[in-house]
């Protein structure tokens, strides 16, 4: 399965999805200011969510980032088990899953002597390279293959990148019409990463709901302390785009959740299985029986606090959750990540938890409190979402082949 294939620069890969906003000197942003800095080690730029300055409530941004999760899950599911010859499946994710923003602007069309890289291309029609991707979920782009300059940032605050190879799609159908485009990190000799020649990134994401942006980096990122945990990153040969990491034990206030070496492993013979890493999910996904038997256990412990659950699921459809405890103070158990490196990620209940609504009867509304953890669909791979990686800064090392976690205060 050729690897450029998968690499495209306007379907990128779904490790970070990263919603690109074209932009012009006369033109004005509301939405915020994309921060550039540029140094000889890389440049970082901040990101913006898609609903930031949109006067939508945490309840709202809740629901509106979990039902783009469940899209991102319905083309998870379209790609990974598409019976089409693998040379027609990219990995690209509908455009309407992009969780950040980030200003670039484009000059003109030149043809590239990369068409050939395309299953579905012609170069012609006045030297222009013209492609037709087709994804596995039914969305489909169509275009012309260019080169460019990309200019990242906004007018007086800016970083160009010369001889960029990228897709400028003009016939965009399904799930990819919903957005300009995306930029994407994954392996392949065609993606943003490889074409900067960066075998390090960064991001540094907020909660969600912040009123600050999140910050991503392209080579070395400033040094930062805190406590941190390193797994390795591990290649599915059926889908080399993707980042996996391997979860070795789980803990939550201090009971073990068994996990069996087939969870979280990935199948020599089909690819299924694995755990992907992707900040354009918003909930995580592990397999049932994990998930069932870690619900039980947060439901034991949470009771023994006097926490009372609720019947059935929350307004947004989470379950299991509980009544918000009247007491601020209240303490969460930790719930503990052990990686195949041996070191252990101690979460808090901010990445696990979220606040929700629950309504009955219509009209009484209640506020609760609901995990984020959801069992992943057969034929999906488990999923390690955005929320659980919220105020951690994620360093990726292609070089060494790790992705490490520091906990610290993004934005």
């Amino acid at each position: 399965m050729p690897s450029s294939i998968y690499s495209l620069l306007f379907s990128l890969i779904i490790t970070l999805t990263v919603l690109v906003i074209p932009f012009t000197p006369t033109t004005s942003f509301v939405l915020g200011h994309a921060n550039i800095q540029e140094s000889k080690r890389g440049f970082q730029f901040e990101l913006m969510h898609r609903d930031y300055g949109m006067k939508f409530n945490r309840y709202e941004l809740l629901r509106r980032a979990i039902q783009r999760g469940k899209d991102r899950l319905q083309w998870f599911h379209a790609t990974l088990t598409a019976k089409t010859n693998a040379a027609n499946i990219s990995a690209p994710t509908g455009a309407g899953s992009g969780e950040n923003i980030v200003f670039y602007s484009i000059g003109g069309q030149n043809c590239s002597s990369y068409c050939g890289y395309l299953p579905n291309q012609s170069c012609g029609n006045g030297g222009k390279c013209i492609y037709l991707y087709q994804y596995g979920d039914g969305s489909s782009t169509n275009g012309t293959l260019s080169t460019e300059t990309l200019t990242f940032g906004t007018p007086g605050s800016t970083v160009s990148m010369p001889n960029i190879v990228f897709g400028c799609g003009t016939n965009n159908q399904g799930t990819f019409a919903k957005a300009c485009g995306l930029i994407g990190l994954g392996r392949g000799p065609l993606s943003f990463i490889s074409q900067l020649g960066y075998l390090i990134f960064s991001y540094c994401l907020v909660p969600l709901g912040s009123t600050t942006n999140s910050t991503m980096y392209f080579g070395s990122s400033p040094t930062i302390t805190g406590p941190n945990a390193t797994s390795t990153l591990l290649t599915n040969p059926f889908y080399p785009t993707f980042y996996y990491i391997k979860i070795t034990h789980i803990t939550y206030g201090g009971i073990a959740i068994p996990i069996q070496s087939t969870d979280f492993g990935i199948s020599n013979s089909t690819g299924a299985g694995g755990c992907i890493l992707d900040s354009g999910t918003t909930l995580t996904y592990w397999p049932t029986r994990i998930v069932l038997r870690l619900n039980a256990v947060m439901k034991a412990s949470l009771l023994k606090q006097k926490l009372i659950p609720i019947i059935g699921q929350s307004d947004s459809g989470l379950s299991p959750c509980w009544f918000k405890p009247s007491n601020a103070s209240f303490k969460y158990p930790k719930m503990e990540i052990t990686f195949n490196k041996g070191q252990t990620l101690s979460l808090s209940a901010a990445n696990y938890m979220v606040a929700d609504t629950y309504t009955i009867f219509f009209f009484l509304r209640f506020q609760v409190v609901c995990s984020i953890l959801q069992p992943n669909s057969p034929g999906i791979p488990a999923i390690y979402g955005n929320i659980m990686q919220a105020n951690y800064r994620t360093d990726y090392d292609l070089g060494q082949g790790t992705v490490q976690f520091i906990k610290t205060a993004c934005g």
